[in-house]
């Protein structure tokens, strides 16, 4: 909550950024990072994902060390993410309708590194094939990582 004396400001991204970082998301809440994470593991910020390559493979089992991203519509019009399903919502996220995507192109998205996209890659949490220096990653294949990652998501039974 903001005081009288301390107005709110325009946080504006440039139009091609879907994720944002915690500390990006305690700039634009006007919290603090663990009030964030309260949020994202009540429920109330939707829209997470953790992309850390050392993430744990199953939502039941969670990784120490977590590297959150936001979808940043989410915090701007929170109303236009309200009822989406998550396969439509990662739709949007993902942007770019190719069937691959460089990779630095997802290392943009996500907000990660090359070499942390090259250790997903390596533990088959991305797919895609080489060309010459460049890696590819399969769009279907980057789908199928932010279902995963998706901290919001409900655990199914095995």
């Amino acid at each position: 909550m903001t005081s009288p004396h301390q107005p709110l400001l325009n946080l504006a991204l440039h139009q091609r950024t879907a994720l944002v970082t915690v500390e990006t998301a305690r700039a634009a809440l006007g919290i603090d990072a663990d009030s964030v994470l309260a949020r994202i593991d009540a429920g109330l910020l939707r829209w997470s994902w953790d992309v850390s390559a050392s993430a744990s493979p199953s939502p039941s089992t969670p990784s120490t060390l977590r590297e959150i991203r936001l979808w940043a519509r989410e915090l701007i019009a929170p109303e236009l993410c309200a009822d989406l399903d998550p396969a439509h919502a990662i739709r949007l996220v993902i942007g770019l309708d190719r069937d691959r995507l460089r990779a630095v192109e997802v290392a943009q998205l996500l907000l990660i590194s090359r070499p942390t996209i090259m250790r997903l890659v390596a533990a088959g949490e991305l797919q895609g094939p080489r060309m010459g220096h460049a890696q590819l990653v399969q769009r279907p294949s980057l789908a199928a990582f932010l279902a995963r990652r998706l901290i919001s998501q409900p655990l199914v039974p095995a």
